[in-house]
């Protein structure tokens, strides 16, 4: 992968996507591969926002079960087994532990019968399927749980990845098929369509910046898709006739890196007062405990953690572990902002992890994902793209029924 942003005038795409996060990279990737005239462009490094601060998994999401959202479930378990196949390095199997205590809003027959279910909408095996266990179980699996309080526990499995790999890797194979892609090519306005002195409504051309050398690049495309994540309203905002409407709501969630408390096993664990839960994860050698969700509305760029999210995690991992963990032991932390669908009156944790495609009607043209998980991003890409196809018609592109990345690896999928 060569970066050439001068390349980017040279040719009038099908399809430029702006953002090189995960969803950016899986749209990107699914075009290359159907064959489309592609280009992708970041104002940074790929992978620099939220794709790399994630909690490193591929889930299916156990607590979506509790708002009844099995779509999303079973199209995240599915996720999860062809990941499996495409780039077994990514998507590793990890058992998680989910110790039940007194006081949790739930028991251990809710939890039997909502991981069965989890079970069924998707696992990898009968070595992947879930396990009641008794206190004593649980606590020689993982003796590092607080056994005061233990009424059960239960074992289940999702997978560990490397989130920023995992985006690199899908631009690494969309460049291979054939796409043209630009890191720091920032993005800084469109021109409509004019076209016997009216303007049409779409798009024709974007101005943008090369941030190394400060080149002014012109791009054209037929169609654009905005995955820019936190800052998928900011790049709503550079199109003439913008409203000023929101279509994502922006959540932080913090992670801590703390000395490892369990080695072989992730933790999942409720955080009663909140309503939640949170997870202790596995990696490098460390544990990753997180994530917090609050509401958040500065500067995308300008994201940290706070003391009260490193107060909120402690407390909560401490309520069930033997050994308290203290401030000091904090080793590192880092935050990440959820771009997610707009619901109303919804808690952070309630809202929706499903996606959105929004379309403002002066700029039909563009396409702002609004949503979308890690897991699910592959997925994302495939529907976008066959409603792009639907639109386009066969005789203007590749099939809506070819669905090439359900089987094709990742480069060291091999």
């Amino acid at each position: 992968m060569v970066r050439n942003p001068s390349a980017l005038t040279k040719t009038r795409f099908e399809l430029v996507v702006i953002g090189g996060g995960i969803n950016g990279a899986a749209v990107a990737r699914e075009a290359a591969l159907r064959g489309l005239r592609v280009a992708l462009v970041d104002a940074g490094d790929f992978a620099a926002g939220t794709s790399s601060r994630s909690t490193k998994l591929i889930h299916g999401g156990l607590r979506y079960l509790e708002q009844f959202d099995f779509r999303l479930v079973r199209e995240s378990r599915r996720e999860r087994r062809i990941l499996r196949d495409a780039a077994p390095h990514l998507a590793q199997p990890l058992p998680f532990m989910l110790p039940i205590y007194r006081g949790d809003p739930y028991f251990p027959l809710k939890i039997r019968a909502g991981l069965a279910l989890y079970d069924l909408l998707g696992n990898l095996g009968r070595q992947d399927r879930h396990r009641m266990l008794s206190p004593r179980e649980a606590l020689k699996l993982v003796p590092a749980l607080r056994p005061d309080g233990l009424r059960a526990g239960a074992t289940y499995y999702d997978s560990a990845t490397d989130d920023a790999r995992l985006t690199v890797e899908m631009i690494l194979d969309a460049a291979e098929h054939g796409a043209l892609v630009a890191n720091y090519v920032q993005v800084c306005g469109f021109a409509p369509e004019n076209r016997a002195g009216k303007r049409d409504d779409g798009i024709a051309t974007a101005e943008a910046q090369d941030r190394i050398t400060g080149a002014k690049i012109e791009i054209s495309s037929r169609y654009w898709v905005n995955a820019t994540g936190p800052w998928v309203d900011r790049v709503r905002a550079l199109v003439p006739g913008f409203d000023g409407s929101r279509t994502v709501r922006l959540t932080k969630g913090t992670h801590l890196i703390i000395p490892q408390v369990a080695p072989h096993h992730a933790l999942f664990a409720a955080i009663p007062d909140d309503r939640r839960i949170f997870v202790m994860v596995p990696w490098k050698g460390y544990s990753l405990l997180g994530p917090t969700d609050t509401d958040f509305t500065g500067d995308p760029a300008n994201v940290r953690p706070e003391p009260s999210d490193m107060d909120y995690l402690l407390a909560a991992a401490n309520r069930v572990l033997s050994h308290p963990i203290g401030a000091k032991r904090i080793l590192g932390s880092f935050s990440g902002l959820r771009a997610l669908v707009i619901e109303p009156d919804e808690r952070p944790s309630s809202n929706t992890r499903g996606h959105r495609f929004h379309r403002d009607p002066w700029a039909g043209n563009i396409v702002s994902v609004c949503g979308g998980k890690l897991t699910t991003a592959r997925a994302l890409g495939e529907k976008l793209l066959d409603e792009l196809a639907q639109e386009t018609g066969p005789s203007h592109g590749p099939s809506a029924s070819r669905h090439p990345s359900r089987q094709a690896p990742l480069p060291g999928g091999h």
